[in-house]
């Protein structure tokens, strides 16, 4: 498999599980996400009840706000959101961890 079509493919397995976990349906999900629906379900039916566990970050549930700390959108969808007060110990251990990628 390409890079590209496995990163496709994670991708989709990352969005079907946040869509599953969100609680929305998957026209509200994707349409609130910008997200193609015919797209959606044409992966769900591919990975049909075996969704793989995407690998990478995972979007929190908080919604970003002014003021919430920082923020970092990998432009797929995914967002790595810092809250103030976050332990700046685990910051570091976090970008370590990011530099070895």
């Amino acid at each position: 498999m390409s890079i590209l079509r496995n990163e496709k493919k994670m991708h989709w397995a990352s969005v079907i599980s946040l869509c599953n976990e969100s609680g929305l349906s998957a026209s509200k999900y994707c349409r609130e996400n910008k997200l193609c629906l015919k797209s959606f379900y044409r992966w769900k039916k591919k990975f049909g009840n075996e969704v793989p566990i995407a690998e990478g970050f995972k979007e929190l549930s908080n919604p970003i706000t002014e003021g919430s700390g920082l923020w970092f959108d990998f432009g797929n969808g995914a967002r790595l959101v810092i809250d103030n007060g976050f332990n700046q110990t685990t910051f570091k251990k976090l970008m370590g961890a990011l530099i070895e990628c």
